[in-house]
C-alpha cells in the first residue's frame, strides 16, 4: 500500500479518478460508451503527478482505462521512479503506450568493394591505401578482404620497395566486386648499376671464371662459314680460326671452290693474302673486318674488357630469369654493349651502338657452347653488321691451342 501517495494533491486525485469511480457505480452503458468514460489518454506530467498520490492498485486502474499518450524513454523512467512508481506500474504504462514507442532504424551496413587483390613484382611490397599503411605483399601478392566505399568510388594505392622507384594507382571500385591492379617496379639507377655489376659476375662465372678466360684465349677451330657482303647472297667457305688473345692475335683461312683466301690481325695490324681474284673485292674488305670481330667478340675477352674499361654496368635484373634470360648494358662516353644472357646464364647476343654512329648496329649471336678446358666457348657465332654484311660460323671443332706459333697466323 502507498499509504503516503494518499495524502498529497487530493484535489488531483479526486479530479483525476472521479470519472472511473462514477463509472463504476453507474448503471452498465453500451461499449462506446463505456470505452470513453475515462477521458484522454494521460500524459507524462499527469502520470507523475499522479504517482505520488495514488496507490497501485488505483493508478493501474486509471493507466488501464485511460491509456497513455506517450512511451517512458529512459530518462521517463528514471523520472517515473523517483515520483515512487512501481515496476508493474511502469511496465504496464510501456504496454498501454506500446504504439507510441519510436521505432529503431538499423544504420545501413557499409558499402565495401573487394576483395582487393594487390600484385607487385619484384617481391615483396609494401602497400599502402589512401595513406594507410596495409602490410606488406606476401610471393608477391596481397589481398584485402574488404575496401569501405567512402565519398568516391576510387582509391589510391602506394606500392613501394627499398631500392626501387614507387607508384601509385589509382584503382576504380565498384560495390562488392572483386578488384585487381598489378604493378611492375622500376630499379633506382643505383640499384640497376648493382644489378649490372652482379650480371657481368655470373656470366663470366658461366664461361669460366679466370681459368676459363685464359683457356678461351688460346683456341683453333674449323668448320663452315657463310659470308655476306651488302645484303647480297652468302657464299660458303671451309674455315679454320685460330686465337691468341695475350698477344691480341687471329687469323681466318678459308677455302672454297678452289679459292683460298686468309688474313691475319695482330693489335691493328692486318695481314691477308691468297687467290689473287679475290684481292681488293668486297669479300676480301669484309674479311679484315670479320677476323677484328672475331677477335673482339669472344664472349669471355669481351666481358672482360667491360671491367678493364671501366664500363658503367647497368640491367634491371640481379639475377638470369630461368625461363627467359636476362640482359645488361655497358656504356662508356664513346659506346655501348647490350648483352643479353640466355636462361642457362651464357651470353646470348651482344648489339654495339656507337655515340658517331660509326658500327653501330652490330649483332654478334652466340650458340651451342662447348667445353674447352676451363671455358665455354660458342661453337656457332653469327655476326651481322647494317646492311646484312658478316658471317655464320658453324665450328665441328673448337679446341685449346696454348701452343700456337706466330708463323700459324702468317706471321
Amino acid at each position: 500500500m502507498k499509504t503516503a501517495r494518499v495524502r498529497a494533491s487530493a484535489w488531483v486525485c479526486l479530479a483525476m479518478v472521479a470519472p472511473i469511480f462514477a463509472q463504476q457505480h453507474s448503471t452498465k452503458k453500451s461499449d462506446k460508451e463505456h470505452s470513453s468514460a475515462g477521458g484522454a489518454p494521460l500524459m507524462l506530467q499527469q502520470v507523475l503527478e499522479l504517482v505520488p498520490v495514488i496507490v497501485e492498485d488505483q493508478l493501474m486502474k486509471v493507466i488501464e482505462k485511460r491509456g497513455v499518450s506517450f512511451y517512458p524513454a529512459p530518462a521517463d523512467v528514471t523520472a517515473l521512479k523517483a515520483a515512487g512508481a512501481t515496476d508493474a506500474e511502469i511496465l504496464l504504462i510501456e504496454e498501454k503506450g506500446a504504439k507510441f514507442k519510436p521505432v529503431v532504424v538499423a544504420p545501413p551496413k557499409p558499402t565495401t568493394a573487394g576483395p582487393l587483390t594487390l600484385t607487385c613484382a619484384p617481391a615483396e611490397c609494401v602497400i599502402a591505401i589512401n595513406g594507410k599503411p596495409e602490410g606488406q605483399t606476401q610471393g608477391g601478392v596481397k589481398k584485402i578482404a574488404s575496401v569501405p566505399l567512402g565519398l568516391t568510388s576510387t582509391v589510391f594505392v602506394d606500392f613501394t620497395k627499398d631500392g626501387y622507384i614507387g607508384q601509385q594507382a589509382t584503382v576504380p571500385l565498384k560495390p562488392n566486386s572483386p578488384v585487381a591492379r598489378a604493378v611492375t617496379l622500376e630499379p633506382t639507377e643505383a640499384t640497376r648499376v648493382k644489378f649490372g655489376g652482379m650480371l657481368l659476375a655470373a656470366a663470366l662465372a658461366k664461361l669460366g671464371g679466370d681459368k676459363g678466360s685464359k683457356d678461351a684465349g688460346e683456341i683453333t677451330a674449323s668448320g663452315r662459314a657463310s659470308l655476306f657482303v651488302n645484303g647480297g647472297q652468302g657464299t660458303d667457305w671451309s674455315v679454320v680460326a685460330k686465337l691468341k688473345a695475350p698477344v691480341a692475335m687471329a687469323s681466318l683461312d678459308l677455302e672454297g671452290a678452289g679459292t683460298k683466301w686468309w688474313v691475319s690481325l695482330k693489335g691493328s695490324d692486318t695481314k691477308f693474302g691468297g687467290s689473287g681474284k679475290l684481292k681488293g673485292t668486297p669479300l676480301a674488305l669484309e674479311t679484315e673486318k670479320l677476323v677484328q670481330q672475331y677477335r673482339d667478340f669472344q664472349p669471355a675477352a669481351l666481358l672482360r674488357s667491360f671491367i678493364a674499361g671501366k664500363y658503367q654496368l647497368l640491367s634491371d635484373s640481379p639475377a638470369v630469369d630461368p625461363a627467359e634470360g636476362a640482359a645488361f648494358k655497358a656504356s662508356s662516353a664513346s659506346e655501348s654493349y647490350t648483352v643479353t644472357v640466355a636462361p642457362s646464364g651464357l651470353p646470348q647476343k651482344v648489339l654495339f651502338e656507337s655515340a658517331s654512329g660509326l658500327g653501330s648496329g652490330l649483332q654478334v649471336i652466340y650458340a651451342n657452347y662447348v667445353a674447352v678446358g676451363s671455358a665455354k666457348v660458342p661453337r656457332d657465332m653469327e655476326i651481322t653488321a647494317r646492311g646484312e654484311r658478316g658471317a655464320k660460323f658453324a665450328f665441328d671443332s673448337v679446341k685449346a691451342s696454348p701452343a700456337l706459333k706466330d708463323k700459324e697466323f702468317h706471321r
